[in-house]
């Protein structure tokens, strides 16, 4: 066993020695050592001769330092012309060695035992699983899910074209596993899909926004899912190919329509989409207790909520409550239908999305970085006064949102008083004082009511207007959070009795109102994303350092360590890192790299795309990512012993 682990340790002086004279040849003075816990992860322009990668990977399996295994698979990867660049050779063989070890029946034995004792793999699924891995049938963790006692792979390569059918098989054959298993009986009548063509949003595919219907148990279930063709309207990107395969489906989306369904049967489980492997990924149904020790599932994903309370039939009783209170007086019976539309469409898992989905309802603040460079101010005036049902009626509106001079505040007319206040000019992040503007001048203007900060689990959602009646009743249904949240991430001792302030989640530049733990961690990290992707639209290349994203975090703070991982050519990506401080936290690494759309030779079109992977246990070594090096890769696999993170 220590000699198998003494391979992979090998490889990692080998890519050590590769990357050490990458960053040399590019004019990066500092090295790095094998100790490091630093991500070498490295993309070059260019690319070696065939001949020559095919002597060094020669050169490897002579040492013995790879498994058989191993060896063809990158072979495969060379031939296929996956691999063009010997450090992308040496990490790969790396990463796949890595792989191997894990998957050595001594190695992975307890782990397994762990998933038999929780009640995800079977006594005799799990004796099947290691012999099958004793006799090397087993290529990767992705295929445990075959031996998964609720479970279920989809291969969608070469399926039908025709979405009709296509969306179907994926349906049915969930249904099926959910009966099978005896965690539901789910017979789908009237299927049913409705295809609205959308504009092309990500400039890689056309994409169809798509509602999937069908009864079951007599009640139409809804849900909003994206079909993705390959094929362009006007023929741009050509026809798909026969043979050709490519994801058609939102599976994390599409899944939810089933995870309504078992809210409705007061059902233990839920549904997970697993093991994503492009066309072919795994369904998987965990009760609560088994996904919070499946370290397959991703921290952002096994929150999703087990509470049954908020069934189709409590959701329409809390409907018809607003309406009766006259939080919809405002609107029209075309927009009531629009926002009861809106929320037959998603999974609704806490009570705030239901006003979301009706139009001007509530002041919504989906980013402290608003975007808006010309008058957000002013902008969002309007809003409140839109969303006030006519308590609160500013006039003569000004802009004093003056980009140039780097001076902000905002004036309005009440009922012949005017009333002004200066703000702090941030770039186009929101300076909070502006709310407390609004919300003060309405409580002093208006008798029939104010505005409450409306939050969700942990972070502000927006403001809405309520009157005392309003107020009193939505307190006693507990339907609404107006209080600041206990914050549920603190991760010292003695802040159990802290609360989450209103601004601090999403707005990373307001550090006297720190973060705590991993709630920091992956808040930040995906900040410098969101930077990142901005910093490219605005120079063409990423940024190198923190303090070029203006984003205001420190490069250490009482939790982690954060760092722009040195690239040799930032207009192709970039590598971000949060270092845990701590053995009690994990550790984060993002990508942010750019993507084409090749015809014929050249690439006619490009926008940028993000990730982020979070080691699965506590760590102080973040995941080492790596950049692709194919123009047109739209995703990344998060390496072993880390899983992809959808947080913000």
């Amino acid at each position: 066993m220590g000699g198998i682990q003494e391979r992979s340790r090998l490889l990692r002086y080998v890519t050590v020695d590769a990357t050490n004279r990458l960053l040399e040849s590019h004019g990066f003075g500092s090295s790095l050592h094998s100790s490091e816990n630093r991500t070498m992860s490295i993309t070059i322009s260019g690319e070696m001769p065939f001949a020559e990668l095919q002597q060094s990977l020669q050169r490897l399996n002579d040492t013995g330092v790879l498994s058989p295994a191993v060896y063809q698979q990158l072979q495969e990867e060379l031939a296929a012309g996956r691999i063009r660049l010997d450090i992308n050779l040496f990490q790969q063989a790396e990463n796949r060695m890595q792989q191997y070890e894990r998957l050595q029946p001594g190695a992975i034995a307890p782990y397994l035992e762990e998933l038999n004792a929780i009640g995800i793999l079977s006594d005799e699924n799990l004796t099947r699983l290691l012999q099958d891995l004793s006799t090397r049938q087993i290529e990767s963790e992705n295929d445990f899910i075959n031996y998964f006692d609720r479970a279920l792979v989809l291969d969608l390569q070469n399926n039908s074209s025709d979405p009709n059918d296509y969306f179907l098989r994926v349906h049915q054959a969930i249904a099926q596993m959910l009966t099978e298993t005896d965690i539901a009986d789910i017979r789908l009548e009237d299927f049913r899909l409705e295809i609205l063509q959308e504009p092309d949003l990500y400039h890689l595919n056309e994409d169809h926004n798509l509602i999937v219907s069908a009864r079951v148990n007599g009640r139409l279930y809804q849900q909003g899912s994206y079909y993705f063709s390959s094929s362009h309207e006007n023929g741009f990107l050509g026809q798909i190919n026969e043979g050709d395969s490519y994801r058609q489906i939102d599976i994390e989306e599409a899944i939810h329509l089933f995870n309504k369904i078992l809210r409705d049967q007061a059902s233990p489980y839920r549904v997970y989409a697993v093991a994503d492997e492009g066309d072919r990924f795994g369904i998987l149904a965990l009760t609560e207790q088994q996904v919070r020790r499946y370290p397959g599932i991703s921290y952002s994903s096994h929150r999703q909520n087990y509470d049954n309370s908020l069934t189709s039939d409590r959701i329409e009783e809390i409907l018809t409550l607003f309406e009766q209170i006259s939080l919809f007086g405002h609107l029209t019976s075309t927009q009531i239908n629009a926002g009861r539309q809106r929320i037959a469409q998603p999974l609704i898992i806490h009570p705030y999305e239901l006003l979301k989905a009706f139009d001007n309802t509530l002041v919504v603040i989906e980013d402290w970085e608003t975007g808006n460079t010309v008058n957000p101010y002013q902008e969002f005036t309007r809003e409140f006064a839109v969303a006030s049902r006519g308590a609160f009626t500013p006039t003569d509106i000004s802009n004093e949102f003056d980009w140039d001079n780097e001076t902000a505040g905002q004036s309005f007319t009440i009922n012949g008083t005017r009333y002004s206040t200066k703000l702090e000019f941030q770039g186009d992040w929101l300076d909070p004082e502006f709310f407390t503007f609004i919300k003060e001048v309405v409580e002093e203007t208006s008798p029939e009511g104010k505005f409450y900060p409306l939050y969700g689990e942990y972070e502000l959602i927006g403001y809405l207007f309520l009157t005392e009646q309003q107020h009193r009743t939505l307190e006693a249904e507990e339907l609404l959070t107006l209080e600041p949240p206990t914050n549920p991430y603190s991760n010292t001792r003695d802040s159990q009795n802290s609360t989450v302030q209103s601004y601090a989640l999403t707005q990373p530049r307001q550090l006297d109102q720190p973060l705590s733990g991993e709630q920091e961690g992956w808040s930040y990290i995906g900040s410098m994303n969101r930077a990142q992707q901005a910093y490219y639209l605005e120079h063409m290349e990423f940024a190198s350092t923190l303090r070029q994203l203006g984003l205001g975090i420190s490069e250490e703070t009482n939790f982690y360590q954060y760092a722009v991982v040195p690239q040799s050519d930032l207009s192709r990506g970039v590598i971000m890192t949060a270092q845990s401080k701590s053995d009690e936290l994990r550790s984060f690494t993002s990508a942010v790299w750019v993507v084409g759309i090749r015809l014929g030779s050249s690439v006619v079109e490009s926008t940028t795309m993000a990730a982020i992977c979070e080691t699965e246990q506590a760590s102080t070594t973040p995941p080492e990512m790596v950049l692709p090096t194919d123009i047109t890769q739209t995703s990344i696999s998060c390496p072993p012993g880390s899983r992809r993170v959808d947080r913000p």
